[in-house]
Parts: structure tokens; sequence; C-alpha cells
């Protein structure tokens, strides 16, 4: 499903290409070189469509980095190992973070501000998500995230940008 998405993105919006590329390749080098599953026929043809149909075969992470094209090659280019991944997971998001911010300026009446707009929606919903999920199991269930101390995980993002929760509460 997620190979799907990334075809569609590139599909709909050619500015998309490169994250949907390079999503598209830390998904394959997640699946084949850390999980050691191989991908199923459909999945591997969306792969072969975002990434050649060379680089979803390499058995190491270099390997499928040159034989990737420019478009999806930044997201893995700099990473030796499978357990290096997440590098490259945190590398896309700030790629996304950046490239929606670019895209957002533009002033124009076009299609740009407004996938920049919705890029970096999704680059704060991860930020969200991952600055909740760092907080203690006993406190992550205990009340809403907006609750979080600063020391546990949620700093700005969980409490609010002007240092309240949500619901006005400090």
């Amino acid at each position: 499903m997620r190979l799907s998405w990334a075809a569609h993105l590139a599909d709909a919006f050619d500015a998309a290409i490169p994250w949907a590329a390079g999503a598209a390749a830390l998904l394959v080098a997640r699946e084949r070189l850390l999980e050691g599953r191989e991908l199923n026929p459909q999945a591997s043809a969306r792969a072969a469509a975002l990434l050649g149909r060379e680089a979803p075969r390499a058995d190491s992470l270099p390997e499928m980095a040159a034989r990737l094209p420019v478009a999806a090659a930044w997201a893995i280019e700099d990473l030796g190992r499978p357990e290096d991944l997440w590098r490259g997971e945190i590398h896309w998001w700030r790629r996304l973070d950046r490239d929606g911010r670019a895209m957002l300026a533009d002033s124009r009446f076009r299609l740009e501000p407004v996938v920049g707009a919705l890029a970096l929606l999704a680059v704060d919903a991860w930020r969200t998500r991952a600055a909740t999920g760092r907080a203690p199991p006993h406190r992550r269930a205990a009340s809403h995230p907006a609750r979080l101390p600063l020391g546990a995980g949620g700093g700005g993002a969980a409490r609010g940008r002007a240092g309240g929760s949500a619901h006005g509460d400090r």
C-alpha cells in the first residue's frame, strides 16, 4: 500500500517525485535488506516504476544506492548498513520539511503552495507522533499528550507553541 501511495504521488505531482522515490527506496531497503522479506509481484512492479528494475534486487545498501535513479538515491546514499535506515528516514522527513517550506513560499496561484502546506502538516504530524511516542509508558496513556512535561519527550510540539496545551491548560 505504501508503494502504491508513492507511485500515485509521483504520477500526480512532478515536484513530489523525489519524495515518492526516496520513500520507496527506504521502504524497499527496509523490507529486503533489514527484514529479509522479498517484495510480492505487485509491490515489485510499483518499486520498479519508481526505482528501476535493478535497485530493488541489490544485496546491500551501497549497491542499492548505486543502482537507484538520482531522484531516489538521496534517501540512502550515505548509509552503509540496513541498521542505519532510521537515519535515512529522518533525512527524508527533513527534506519534506525543507521542500514543503519552499513550496509554501510560492505566492502564485498554483498547486505548489497547497502541496507545500500538506507536506508541512505531514511533518508536524510526524514530529508530534515522535514526541508523544518518547514519553514514558506510564505517562503516555495516563493523560493526553498535551500534558507531557518538557523532559518527557514532548517539548514544544506536544505542549503547543505557546507553552500550554491545545485545551488551554498549563
